[in-house]
C-alpha cells in the first residue's frame, strides 16, 4: 500500500497540469513537501474531474457522502487512504466514486519498504529528473450535519507491482497507479465507461521509473521529517548483495 508521498515544487503544479493558480494556493506553496504521510490527516493538493482547471485541497482517506456523522466518519477515513484497483467497483466506499470522481493527485516521489532478513529497509521512488507525476485517485464530498461544512477527501488507488516494484515491496507487492502524460487527462474525464477505466489501472512499466534507500528517519517518533534530509539517498550494507 502506499501511505507517504513527496511534492517538492508545488509552485510548478500550474505549468504542469496547464492550470492558473489562485491566491489560495500560493499558501499552500510557500514550501515543498517532502514527506507527507496520509494518516496526518493533512490538506494536500489534488485535480478532480469536476473542474481540471483548479487545485482542490482535500483531505487524504476519503470520506463516502452518505457518511452520517463525524464518528463514523472518522473511522471509515483511516481504511480509505488507499483503493484497491481490483475491488472499486465493488466496495460500498468507493463504487460511486469512481464512476463519478475520478482525481489526479501529483507527486514527485513516494516511499515504500523492502523487507529482508527480518528487517524492512526505506525507498524513494520516483520518475528520471525529479519530475512532477500523476497518481490515480478517487475523491468524494462529505458535509458535517453537525457544523454544515463541507470536507472534500480522496484516496489513492493502487495495483498490483511492477517487476521494479515487486523487488522493493515484496512484502504486499502492491503500487500506487501511476498514469502516464498521454492518459492523464482521459482519467479526469467527467463521463468513462467501466472498461475504459479499468484499461488504466494498470502497473506503470516505463523505463523513467528509479528509486534509492533512504535512512530510517522516516519511521522515527517525534522527528521533523519534512524536510530534505528525508529522501537523501542512504546505503545499507545488508542489501548490497540483495538484488
Amino acid at each position: 500500500m502506499c501511505y507517504n508521498i513527496s511534492l517538492l515544487n508545488p509552485s510548478e503544479l500550474g505549468i504542469r497540469y496547464d492550470i492558473q493558480l489562485s491566491s489560495e494556493d500560493s499558501l499552500f506553496n510557500l514550501h515543498p513537501i517532502y514527506h507527507r504521510n496520509a494518516f496526518d490527516l493533512m490538506k494536500y493538493p489534488i485535480i478532480t474531474n469536476q473542474d481540471s482547471k483548479e487545485i482542490n485541497y482535500s483531505t487524504w482517506g476519503l470520506v463516502p457522502n452518505w457518511i452520517k456523522n463525524i464518528n463514523n466518519a472518522k473511522k471509515i477515513q483511516n481504511k480509505t487512504m488507499n483503493a484497491r484497483c481490483e475491488t472499486l467497483f465493488e466496495k460500498p466506499s468507493f463504487k460511486s466514486a469512481i464512476k463519478k470522481r475520478r482525481c489526479i493527485i501529483p507527486v514527485d516521489g513516494f516511499f515504500e519498504w523492502r523487507y529482508y532478513d527480518g528487517k524492512n529497509y526505506p525507498y524513494y521512488i520516483y520518475l528520471t529528473g525529479h519530475k512532477i507525476f500523476s497518481i490515480a485517485g478517487i475523491w468524494d464530498v462529505w458535509k458535517n450535519p453537525d457544523t454544515e461544512i463541507e470536507n472534500c477527501s480522496f484516496s489513492l488507488i493502487t495495483c498490483p507491482a511492477n517487476n521494479m516494484m515487486e523487488k522493493i515491496h515484496n512484502k504486499k507487492k502492491r503500487m500506487p497507479v501511476i498514469l502516464s502524460r498521454d492518459i492523464e487527462n482521459n482519467w479526469i474525464k467527467r463521463f468513462l465507461s467501466k472498461n475504459e477505466i479499468e484499461r488504466m489501472l494498470k502497473p506503470y512499466n516505463l523505463d523513467d521509473l528509479q528509486a534509492h534507500t533512504i535512512s530510517r528517519l522516516i519511521t522515527q517518533r517525534n522527528k521533523q521529517k519534512n524536510n530534505s534530509d528525508v529522501i537523501k539517498q542512504f546505503d545499507y550494507v545488508p542489501l548490497k548483495n540483495f538484488q
